[in-house]
């Protein structure tokens, strides 16, 4: 077999300890961001728009959002916002007309926002992205892509540990 061959670099990446890393351009860390998650059931994603609209008012500044729709008709939406704001958007939530309507409300106190770029679509950096924190231990408390760029929402406990770890594993310049 051709030392060259498609077919040999298949058989080697497999018994690889890691993916090889994936060329990118920059790492972009937003931290101080506070987190929320909630889920509204179809038959009222008005009270989603509520949300945001309060949350617009309030003057908060997201700064990730991220809205995925589940096999039963549930929109579950997932935002960071600056921590500043934090009491205040939880005070939003926990109103007794918008609580009665979401489902399954979460919040962070205190998490990052990482950006790969670019992304290019390319399903390999989400790859060795998901592979590297699987194996570092650290936990996506949510994720959205672009074309140009994959984010990830973790903890801020995390963070400085994932940003070393991850200009070693990716290659940044």
């Amino acid at each position: 077999m051709d030392g060259g061959s498609r077919t040999l670099e298949i058989i080697r990446r497999i018994g690889e300890a890691a993916p090889p890393p994936v060329q990118l351009s920059k790492l972009l860390v937003n931290p101080g961001q506070v987190f929320f998650s909630f889920a509204v059931n179809e038959t009222d994603w008005g009270a989603g728009v509520r949300a945001l609209v309060l949350l617009g008012r309030a003057g908060g500044n997201i700064r990730f959002v991220s809205e995925q729709m589940d096999g039963n008709g549930v929109l579950r939406w997932s935002l960071t916002l600056d921590q500043a704001k934090g009491e205040e958007v939880l005070r939003i939530f926990e109103q007794p007309e918008l609580a009665k309507s979401l489902a399954d409300v979460a919040w962070h106190r205190s998490v990052a926002v990482l950006s790969l770029y670019p992304f290019n679509g390319d399903p390999g950096v989400a790859g060795h992205l998901y592979h590297f924190f699987r194996l570092s231990g650290i936990d996506i408390l949510a994720t959205t892509a672009s074309p140009s760029v994959i984010s990830c929402v973790i903890d801020s406990r995390d963070m400085e540990a994932a940003v070393d770890k991850l200009k070693h594993y990716f290659s940044l310049p």
